[in-house]
């Protein structure tokens, strides 16, 4: 059997949600199929490990990258690729392609005989404007990233996806096809994932709260500031001031601060070494991001630590094998989070098991075993052919 090359979107050793996704699919291959795994990365740092089994991609310059955005190729893959292949190419069988953007390279591939699949980890297009990413030229145009992730769409032999909505989205977007096989995985706990060990069943006190994310990114920086400006004021109402609302992850900006700043209730923990020694003190998590697409990992930190979850509509795709739990409750306007608010607290008060439930619940589905398992069933007949 010849190689599959597998092109990662995100560092694979960070313990961000595009890393941790990478890793899962990866640790699923090299698990099932050993030193046949290549790994394509588009950075490469001085902690990365040396391998003969990965390749990265270098920098260029901005100018060189604005160029090849305006000429409709949003990555620099694209550039490096061709001499790859015509040094590589006909040691691999199959490529598995994490993010649609790079469907601009899938031609290269077919030329070398070389079978595709892409990984939707995203509706790529809402994602990138909503995040006002350079690769839309900051929120300007969505055209280069539509035609990358239709060509992606269009043009592999197996389209994966991490939530039905965006199986949904993608497939009104880009119409129906009939020459390749579609499946959605869900996503999972890399099995090189090092968590915290199991932690005691304390009990959850349900006046303190928690959220996290990476607080740089556009789309949490305005999901955070609109929970201040529709939902924050429900909190104060429910426990009349004697609550603690922690919000910690990764650089804060002006905005957030300002927002946290003049509420003695809010506590802003930027930049933790280890994000979970600040969620597992809460005794509810709460994702307020409502735009964007794709699949919003910290919520899976929340229901890790036993943590019921109270989210918003946006970002309870991918979760729907909770919905019939009443402790993962999604709201979508002011009365919907109320509700949801009070649900859970009566939760928190009537079972003094809540916590170790969430978590059994947690390592049923997003343990790698059972998504290695998925992902398996997802890619067996592709990697047969």
């Amino acid at each position: 059997m010849k190689k599959i090359l597998f092109i990662a979107s995100e560092r694979i050793e960070l313990k961000s949600g595009g890393g941790l996704a990478n890793r899962a699919f990866l640790d699923s291959l090299m698990k099932h199929y050993p030193n046949l795994v290549d790994v394509i990365q588009l950075h490469h740092y001085s902690t990365d490990t040396d391998s003969p089994h990965f390749y990265y991609v270098p920098a260029i310059s901005k100018w060189k990258q604005l160029f090849q955005i305006l000429l409709g190729h949003p990555h620099r893959l694209y550039l490096w690729m061709p001499q790859f292949l015509k040094a590589h190419g006909k040691e691999y069988s199959h490529c598995i392609i994490n993010q649609s953007w790079y469907g601009d390279i899938i031609p290269m591939l077919k030329h070398d005989g070389i079978k595709v699949a892409v990984i939707h980890h995203n509706y790529e297009v809402k994602y990138q404007m909503d995040n006002k990413l350079p690769s839309t030229l900051y929120g300007l145009t969505s055209t280069i990233i539509r035609k990358n992730e239709r060509m992606a769409f269009g043009l592999s032999d197996l389209n994966l996806y991490l939530t039905q909505n965006d199986y949904n989205t993608i497939n009104n977007a880009y119409g129906t096809i009939t020459h390749s096989k579609q499946s959605i995985v869900g996503l999972f706990e890399p099995a090189s994932f090092q968590r915290k060990s199991p932690i005691a069943p304390t009990p959850l006190f349900h006046n303190v709260m928690a959220i996290c994310g990476s607080l740089n990114n556009k789309q949490t920086e305005e999901s955070i500031c609109d929970f201040f400006n529709h939902y924050y004021q429900i909190l104060i109402d429910i426990y009349n001031q004697n609550f603690q609302l922690l919000i910690t992850g990764r650089s804060p900006g002006k905005k957030i601060q300002s927002k946290t700043n003049v509420r003695p209730q809010t506590l802003l923990i930027p930049n933790p070494e280890h994000i979970e020694d600040i969620i597992e003190k809460a005794g509810i998590f709460i994702c307020p991001v409502n735009c964007g697409s794709g699949f919003k990992l910290r919520i899976m930190d929340g229901m890790r630590l036993g943590l019921p979850i109270l989210t918003h509509e946006v970002s309870a795709h991918g979760y729907e094998p909770f919905f019939s739990f009443p402790w993962f409750c999604v709201y979508h306007d002011a009365v919907s989070f109320k509700n949801g608010l009070r649900q859970i607290i009566s939760q928190i008060q009537h079972n003094p098991n809540l916590r170790q439930e969430i978590i059994e619940c947690y390592y049923n589905y997003f343990s790698f075993g059972k998504g290695h398992l998925r992902f398996l069933t997802a890619i067996s007949n592709f990697l047969q052919s």
